[in-house]
């Protein structure tokens, strides 16, 4: 069995950080509690006293299937459900599936062989077919995470084509009709909700697809390049909405390399509010993505349906979630064209 000092061996780093880094001890930084669980997590660790909890039948802990960490969205999902889950004496079993459904596979025969006793998945992909098969692999509760779908699992999302439609009318609405949508993979159910949005907000304003600008962007390397690209061109936009905050540091970086500043040359919205957000320069406009209240509601879920209660499987969820206005966003209506007020994070 793999042990605490295997972990640290492997993560590079001393027992007492890992054990602390396991505990979410507030003494390791963001960075090293990672790096820490994804060691854990490459070497299947269990904690001993998972391994003693399982002599007593139960084992209190659930698997959260996340994609990565490398986006600062899921690190704030873990902490949020580890966080619920603790207030149920229960622990987290983490699983990264990179994006890949071999990952997703393993993760699900480790859910059985480590006796968890329930499943918040974030799903790589739209496949209904294979993640209904996979939920009914399994004899415990699963709820989907940032998925609808007509399964054997709770659903609970975001509303993400209302979120985004919000996003960009608040560029609308102070006055920037040269607009760049930076999106992600729109075969993914909540990218293609939010490139929904975005039309429903431009068509609000009788402004054509034709019109806007759309550009795709896995990876903050493209975006940058792509955001330079645009920047760079004579009639450029006046703003950027961008379908993940941790893209928006691509957007900040092009407009600073070509000298130009947000938002007084460029104006950006984000998607998320990530932690990060509220201490970019300048603090970035964003759609809250209500992570703790999805949290809330999984875990209140998922403990009902561990007690037996099937009632709530199948159900559909939509946590709302709210504009929430900082400082990176121009008021072109402004007759004198001064930037937007400063407004605190």
């Amino acid at each position: 069995m793999v042990t605490i000092k295997d972990v640290a061996k492997y993560a590079g780093v001393s027992y007492s950080t890992v054990s602390r880094a396991l505990a979410d001890s507030p003494l390791v930084d963001a960075k090293t509690k990672k790096k820490v669980l994804r060691a854990a997590e490459e070497m299947h660790y269990v904690p001993n006293q998972m391994a003693r909890s399982l002599k007593g039948g139960k084992s209190r802990t659930v698997l959260l299937i996340v994609p990565d960490l490398t986006n600062a969205f899921f690190p704030k999902m873990v902490t949020c459900f580890e966080e619920n889950l603790r207030k149920h004496d229960y622990s987290i079993l983490l699983g990264i599936s990179d994006n890949t459904e071999e990952q997703e596979n393993r993760c699900f025969e480790r859910a059985s062989s480590f006796g968890a006793e329930g499943i918040v998945w974030i799903a790589c992909d739209e496949n209904q077919e294979r993640i209904s098969n996979l939920i009914r692999s399994t004899d415990v509760p699963v709820i989907l995470i940032n998925r609808e779908m007509d399964v054997d699992a709770a659903c609970v999302t975001n509303d993400n084509r209302r979120g985004a439609c919000a996003a960009v009318e608040c560029l609308l609405q102070n006055g920037h009709r040269r607009v760049a949508c930076l999106i992600r993979d729109v075969n993914q159910q909540h990218f293609k909700e939010r490139y929904l949005g975005c039309q429903d907000a431009f068509r609000k304003y009788g402004i054509s697809d034709e019109e806007v600008t759309y550009l795709c962007a896995e990876n903050t390397g493209t975006a940058y390049e792509e955001a330079c690209r645009l920047l760079a061109a004579p009639n450029r936009p006046t703003a950027f909405f961008v379908f993940s905050d941790w893209l928006a540091d691509s957007v900040y970086s092009a407009a600073a390399s070509l000298g130009l500043s947000i938002p007084q040359d460029v104006s950006v919205v984000g998607y998320d509010d990530i932690d990060r957000a509220q201490y970019m320069l300048p603090a970035l406009t964003t759609w809250h993505h209500p992570i703790e209240q999805i949290a809330t509601v999984s875990v209140d879920i998922l403990m009902r349906q561990i007690d037996g209660d099937t009632a709530t499987r199948g159900n559909h969820i939509v946590v709302p979630g709210r504009l929430v206005e900082r400082n990176s966003v121009r008021d072109l209506t402004k007759q004198d064209n001064e930037p937007a007020p400063v407004v605190p994070g």
